[in-house]
């Protein structure tokens, strides 16, 4: 294969671009993005999570919808229940985002869960 073709093979599975494939970038491009029925799911947990309606997620948002009380962390004192439930929103924002800001956008809810899709053979 010459090295022009490798190289574009390799860019368009490198998503987020930092030089190397990770498993859920190579699968996403092979399975493609969310059906409409996922999709239609991911929005409908996204609206339930976005208590003020604003169309992001924050640590507001989610503090009345996620117990982290009996999480062991802090159970343990490791952690309080605050760190715990901003570490859940970080999860949403690692695939999309290069700035976590806490806030969890549509896209970046839809990305993570496109992400946990493409491993999941059936409906």
């Amino acid at each position: 294969m010459p090295v022009d073709d490798v190289r574009g093979l390799f860019a368009a599975f490198d998503i987020n671009r930092d030089g190397s494939i990770q498993y859920d970038e190579f699968l996403r491009q092979v399975r493609g993005d969310l059906n409409q029925g996922r999709q239609a799911l991911v929005n409908q947990a996204f609206a339930s999570l976005d208590a003020d309606g604003n169309g992001v997620l924050d640590y507001t948002d989610v503090m009345g919808r996620y117990s982290a009380g009996k999480h062991p962390a802090v159970i343990d004192g490791r952690k309080t229940e605050r760190e715990v439930l901003e570490e859940f929103l970080s999860t949403f924002e690692q695939h999309k985002s290069q700035n976590p800001d806490g806030r969890v956008t549509p896209e970046e809810f839809s990305e993570y869960y496109a992400n946990v899709s493409a491993s999941i053979d059936d409906d």
